[in-house]
């Protein structure tokens, strides 16, 4: 495994990790199959691909002035593709708790008026 390999592999376990404790919070983008979360001025973003015939996870890392620094392709069968759907459900999972603390918020505010 490169280094880059392992960076990416850490990245991915750590995104997961941080995730799960609700560290890191992924928000709903456009498209239904993508979820993004910024980190120091970094846009991470998740996508599901679900061509059938190429489908596949992809993790794509941008600067702030959108300037791609890396994109990560994981195709079925490959070492990383189970830990990319794994942190793409994750990220679902946390866009929705987003969305529905920000509804708790308005209403919360809207009823103390």
């Amino acid at each position: 495994m490169t280094t880059v390999e392992e960076k990416t592999y850490r990245l991915i376990t750590t995104l997961i990790e941080k995730t799960r404790r609700n560290k890191v919070v992924w928000e709903k983008t456009l498209s239904k199959r993508m979820y993004r979360t910024d980190l120091n001025g970094d846009g991470v973003m998740i996508r599901h691909i679900p061509d059938l015939a190429s489908e596949a996870y992809s993790l794509s890392i941008q600067r702030g002035d959108l300037e791609l620094v890396e994109v990560i392709r994981e195709p079925p069968g490959s070492e990383g593709y189970t830990q990319m759907a794994k942190m793409f459900t994750l990220a679902r999972t946390s866009a929705d708790r987003n969305v529905e603390e920000g509804i708790d918020r308005l209403l919360q505010e809207l009823e103390s008026r």
